[in-house]
């Protein structure tokens, strides 16, 4: 059945039931029931009224709380100079800092927003030290140096930062000295993500918004030619009326000449209760709605009898009542009752026939206009936001508004719909950017493990051929010893055959009275020349081998070169990747950039679902939920990107200590180069001096040979010899002379194998500390394996944070397919800006890489896709809209500065090392305009597809 066929049935039922009782019902017994009646509708109206006032704090409870999600006070307070580190000036005003004064300006405007669809009067920000950091009235935001330091001495402050997240603190009423009129205040804490509570929101609502709820009026105001006896009024325990219906009209403003900052008592502005009777029984009634009873009552005063009903309030220990006379509770129903008798046939009779007609024309008009609105509510229900509710065939009043309130839930909805399609569209992109991104980070890490290990295998073969370097100089070192003892042997022989040659000169003149003597002297000198012979011959053998040795050591040094070169590109290599990874994770942190304003955007979204959700009532408990869904996607998409900032700062940390290890490395292999240089160069001089020892030596047995041949020619003429004395003596000379020929060649032998051996020993140093070189290297080089393969596995964390996201991504994608809206200004935003993303990433590439000419192609294909877009698309949509013609400059501006760092990348590739630092220099500058033209491009972009329009 439905609702006009059911009008007319109730309502000509209830017709034909009163018409039907009242004639049945004696005049008594419904003079009576119509005194109860009024009475328990009297009742009713007291806690109507009550249930009104309740719903008042509660609504401005919830405003207060909901006022408290905006995420500014938080990262207001997270700030260390708003933690109660407050600067002051010489006039103990408090000064801002410019991080606290970019937020409190949102603030203030996210208040103006608040007072502008609430009753708030005034709006505070007090810290623990009771400093206010901005002091809102009736919209205006008052100055810096009239914000007060000394709020602390407040009734509400303390109690404030006793409360739990979700409770609030109401005030009883007292005179606002800003807003000079009487105010209720509402605070609650605000609560940072460690617990601490630096700080509470207060706000002020006048009394007269609460005196309003009760149905103040003037007094004596008459209502349809009648005087009003019913009376309505709330006292507190002292017995003050803060409100009361019969009561002239007060004025609760600050009186003219008061000192607002001087207390102010309720008395002096609020009635007493005085006012309302002096007899005991009301008397007795006030002691019960004191001790907060509930009940009805009736006392005498003036002649008059009043019915009266009460009950407490919930808050302050206040009561409300509601009194009325005997006449006034009648009044409505005496005459009827009078008159029951007499007209109740006829009136039965003509009701019925006059009813049902109306009745019928009524609902007709009633029900036609609420099924009209019933059936776009259900369309809209459904997410066809297309549907248009008709306004113009509704009656005027609550039907108007209500179909104005529907189409305006419809637009803010569609609004809505825009956004989340903005949003996933942007976080795709975002996504889809992070996807390629990952894949380089792990293409550069495999990179870096690759030539980690190389490095690695070539330092441990660099650390062996040291290794038998200083064997094989430890050999030099024995062979050196052995030369300078068999040099030692040599000349004392030489001092022998020296001191034999004195006495034969001598012994000349008597040559032939010793030749005995002088025979067995000549088998002596024999037998030390044959020693001298051996131990030249074991010196030139030693002289051979330590030349062999010196030329294998050359070997060792060169093998050890080209490893040094080896592991240097491998070292070089590595770098190029570390700078890589620098340009991936700068990339990153862009891409995260991008996403975190996606998130404060949707949470603000969030943010404005919520009052727009509380402003429409029960009509918004629908876009409340999408509201909450929003903030839920907001919030897995901030948690998100604080999970890839993590992985960023690890990434760079990792990035980092690659970088140092590997530049240690680089020095280490150079230190090792230059070692093995120094000791090729030693062993070149090595060699040399020992091939000067090897000649000496030579020399020395030749001259052996010629001394040995005399002693022998010396034996044979020995019978002669007392015939040749002149002949012994030239010859014992030219022993003596050989003999310390010898004896010089012996002292140069002895000193040259001395100074190799201070070679060797100093090679062998050398070598030692090359050896302990290159196992450093090599533990460098373990070390960069295991970043490389953190940095894999950071990767690979790092892919399932962009997971995430793109998930994010989805449900927001999908959240959004569920509405239906018009495609009017929809355009492909996600393929736009994922088309700048990897623009970005591209000309980030050909900054940090020798191949500029490599990416340029790639790059000149997406900027001419972009253009095509423009020219066509894009003017076609948007040519008429003023935001255009600033996207096409952004555009130009961008694409300029790209040759531009191009060039100069180029340009200082080739540029000598002073002028290359000033071109870097130049363009880092250009990277930060061009970062700026991007942000400005992509909220050109976004204000389009919302289908806004931009400042000028």
């Amino acid at each position: 059945m439905n609702l006009k066929k059911r009008l007319v049935i109730s309502f000509s039922a209830v017709i034909l039931l009163i018409l039907t009782g009242s004639g049945i019902l004696s005049y008594y017994v419904t003079r009576d029931a119509v005194l109860q009646t009024a009475i328990e509708s009297m009742r009713n109206n007291v806690n109507d009224i009550a249930h009104r006032s309740i719903t008042m704090h509660q609504r401005n409870q919830d405003m207060l709380l909901l006022a408290l999600e905006y995420p500014e006070l938080v990262e207001y307070f997270s700030l260390d100079e708003s933690r109660g580190r407050n600067v002051y000036n010489a006039n103990h005003v408090i000064q801002f800092s410019s991080a606290q004064t970019a937020l409190k300006g949102r603030i203030d405007l996210w208040i103006q927003r608040l007072q502008h669809r609430f009753p708030i009067v005034e709006t505070c920000i007090i810290d623990r030290t009771g400093q206010e950091h901005t002091r809102l009235t009736n919209g205006n935001i008052a100055p810096n140096d009239d914000f007060s330091s000394e709020e602390n001495s407040a009734d509400f402050f303390e109690p404030s930062f006793q409360l739990e997240a979700g409770k609030v603190h109401i005030q009883t009423p007292y005179m606002s000295p800003d807003a000079e009129t009487w105010v209720f205040a509402y605070t609650a804490p605000i609560i940072l993500k460690d617990g601490s509570k630096p700080a509470f929101l207060h706000f002020e609502i006048p009394v007269s918004t609460f005196q309003e709820v009760i149905g103040v009026m003037p007094a004596g105001h008459a209502k349809e030619g009648h005087e009003i006896t019913q009376r309505t009024f709330v006292m507190n325990q002292s017995g003050i009326l803060i409100a009361d219906t019969g009561a002239e009209k007060l004025d609760l403003r600050l009186k003219p000449g008061t000192d607002a900052d001087s207390p102010q008592e309720l008395k002096d502005y609020f009635p007493n209760s005085d006012t309302l009777g002096k007899t005991p029984e009301f008397k007795e009634i006030l002691a019960k709605m004191e001790k907060g009873e509930e009940g009805t009552g009736l006392y005498h005063e003036n002649g008059q009898i009043y019915y009266i009903s009460y009950r407490s309030l919930p808050f302050f220990g206040w009561s409300i009542a509601q009194l009325n006379t005997y006449q006034g509770l009648m009044m409505a129903s005496q005459e009827a009752i009078d008159q029951m008798g007499w007209t109740m046939a006829l009136i039965a009779i003509v009701s019925l026939l006059i009813a049902v007609p109306v009745i019928w024309l009524v609902s007709d008009r009633i029900s036609k206009p609420l099924r009209r609105l019933a059936e776009d509510v259900r369309i809209l229900a459904t997410g066809d936001l297309t549907r248009k509710v008709d306004q113009s065939n509704l009656p005027a009043g609550e039907l108007t508004e209500l179909g104005a309130s529907i189409a305006t839930m419809a637009l803010s909805l569609i609004r809505i719909a825009r956004d989340l399609a903005l949003q996933s569209e942007t976080v795709t992109a975002c996504a889809n950017g992070l996807n390629l991104i990952r894949s380089d980070v792990q293409k550069d890490a495999e990179e870096i493990c690759t030539k980690a290990v190389s490095v690695e295998g070539a330092n441990r073969k660099l650390a062996d051929n040291v290794g038998g370097i200083k064997f094989r100089m430890e050999e030099v070192n024995d062979r050196m010893e052995a030369i300078a003892f068999s040099s030692q042997q040599l000349t004392e022989s030489l001092a022998n055959i020296v001191n034999e040659s004195e006495q034969g000169k001598e012994a000349a003149a008597t040559v032939a009275a010793a030749a005995e003597e002088m025979s067995a002297n000549i088998e002596d000198v024999n037998h030390n020349l044959q020693g001298i012979h051996t131990a030249i011959a074991k010196v030139n053998t030693e002289s051979r081998e330590m030349v062999i040795s010196l030329d294998g050591i050359r070997k060792l040094c060169s093998d050890a070169n080209r490893e040094n070169d080896e592991a240097t590109s491998y070292a070089q290599a590595t770098l190029k990747v570390m700078e890589k990874l620098g340009v991936s994770a700068q990339e990153i942190g862009q891409v995260v950039e991008v996403i975190n304003n996606i998130a404060e955007q949707t949470n603000m979204l969030a943010l404005n679902a919520s009052i727009e959700a509380a402003g429409a009532g029960e009509a918004g408990k629908g876009f409340a939920v999408v509201a909450n869904e929003v903030k839920e996607l907001a919030r897995q998409t901030s948690d998100a990107t604080t999970m890839i900032s993590h992985r960023i700062r690890e990434i760079r940390d990792q990035t980092s200590e690659v970088a140092s290890s590997t530049e240690q490395v680089v020095q280490m292999v150079e230190r090792i180069r230059q070692a093995n240089e120094e000791i090729s160069v030693a062993v070149d001089e090595q060699g040399n001096s020992i091939r000067a020892v090897s000649r000496s030596v030579e020399d020395v047995t030749n001259t052996a040979d010629l001394v040995l041949r005399s002693a022998n020619e010396l034996g044979t003429a020995a019978v002669e010899v007392a015939h040749s004395a002149d002949a012994s003596r030239l010859v014992a000379t030219k022993i003596a002379d050989s003999a310390n020929a010898g004896a010089q060649a012996s002292d140069q032998a002895s000193q040259i194998a001395q100074e190799a051996k201070d070679f060797v020993t100093q090679t062998l140093s050398a070598a030692s500390e090359s050896e302990q070189s290159a196992g450093e290297v090599v533990a460098l080089a373990e070390g960069v394996i295991h970043l490389a393969r953190e940095t894999t596995g950071a990767a690979t964390a790092f892919g399932h944070v962009t997971d995430i996201t793109l998930h994010s991504a989805n449900a927001l994608h999908k959240l959004r397919s569920s509405l239906t809206i018009s495609d009017e200004g929809i355009f492909a935003i996600r393929e736009l800006k994922e088309l700048f993303l990897g623009w970005i990433r591209l000309l980030e590439k050909t900054l940090a890489s020798h191949e500029a000419e490599t990416s340029k192609k790639a790059i000149r294909e997406k900027t001419e896709a972009f253009q095509k877009w423009l020219d066509a698309e894009g003017r076609n949509m948007f040519g008429h809209n003023p935001d255009y013609a600033e996207l096409v400059e952004v555009f130009a501006s961008m694409k300029k500065r790209a040759m531009e760092m191009t060039q100069a990348a180029f340009d200082a590739r080739n540029a000598g090392a002073g002028k290359n630092a000033q071109i870097l220099e130049h363009v880092n500058e250009l990277i930060e305009y061009f970062h700026v033209d991007r942000q400005r491009l992509f909220i050109i972009l976004d204000r389009l597809y919302r289908g806004e329009k931009g400042d000028k």
